[in-house]
């Protein structure tokens, strides 16, 4: 199966999946020219059809990252058709597909399903072309550089650097109130004890970081607290007389001598 995607082109051969980059835009997603996948090592599928309003995109990650084949609406119909082949023979229980909001898991809706039902999510600029989608679990978070568990010791803070301009043509248009504009970006760092991950976004998706940031926080305080680890036990007392026979075996070797012993045998015994 061929698909002429959007920036790539798609071809299924088996259980080998080939994307070649289209262009320069192309390249710019995919990161290189040409990838190849054993889809029978997927670690995760999905596929989000495209709409009037977004170009859909299809998700495949490996031991090596993640991989996105961006695609138009029109092409919606092949890509679910190839998305089938693709689920046919990948690992079970790694695929999933989505209607744009709320994700839909093929298979069976058992618990360990259920619990990868994202809670938030957020778009960032970094992923590949169009950035891609932040999304929070009930136990991990998944961003463009991979999917990390969400322990008590993970934190997430947004810092910014807007500023205000003089903007004269909104000062026309709404007199005082419009001598200034926003200008600079937002920044939403995520970090752990085993990760740390970067995104950025404009100054109007201010209040969709701090809400996202504050979601990761809220829910990575009612993971588990780390194990304290137990207090050494303490040291038993030594028996005297175990002491003192010791102490005999070491003057009858001639390590110590008959004064030394008889000093430390009183010392031990309280004599």
């Amino acid at each position: 199966m061929n698909i002429h995607a959007y920036g790539s082109d798609v071809a299924l051969d088996g259980t080998t999946l080939t994307v070649t980059a289209s262009g320069r835009m192309g390249r710019g997603a995919l990161g290189t020219d040409r990838r190849t996948i054993d889809v029978t090592t997927l670690e995760a599928l999905s596929l989000t059809p495209g709409n009037p309003a977004k170009n859909g995109r299809l998700e495949l990650v490996d031991a090596r990252g993640k991989t996105v084949v961006h695609f138009r609406r029109k092409t919606n119909d092949e890509m679910k058709a190839l998305f089938a082949e693709l689920v046919a023979v990948a690992p079970a229980g790694v695929a999933e597909v989505s209607t744009g909001d709320a994700p839909i898991f093929k298979g069976d809706e058992d618990a360990a399903t259920a619990k990868h039902h994202a809670v938030a999510r957020l778009r960032v600029q970094e992923g590949g072309f169009g950035g891609s989608n932040w999304q929070l679990y009930p136990d991990s978070i998944q961003t463009h550089d991979g999917e990390f568990p969400l322990t008590h010791e993970v934190t997430a803070t947004v810092a910014d650097e807007v500023k205000r301009q003089f903007a004269p043509a909104k000062m026309l248009a709404l007199g005082v109130f419009g001598v200034t504009k926003k200008r600079g970006a937002i920044y939403i760092t995520v970090e752990g004890e085993s990760f740390h991950t970067f995104g950025t976004l404009t100054s109007k998706d201010d209040k969709s970081a701090r809400k996202f940031a504050a979601e990761v926080n809220k829910l990575a305080k009612q993971q588990p607290a780390p194990a304290t680890p137990p207090a050494p036990a303490a040291a038993e007392p030594l028996d005297p007389a175990d002491q003192v026979r010791k102490l005999a075996a070491l003057r009858d070797d001639g390590l110590i001598t008959a004064e030394e012993y008889e000093a430390k045998k009183k010392e031990l015994l309280g004599l």
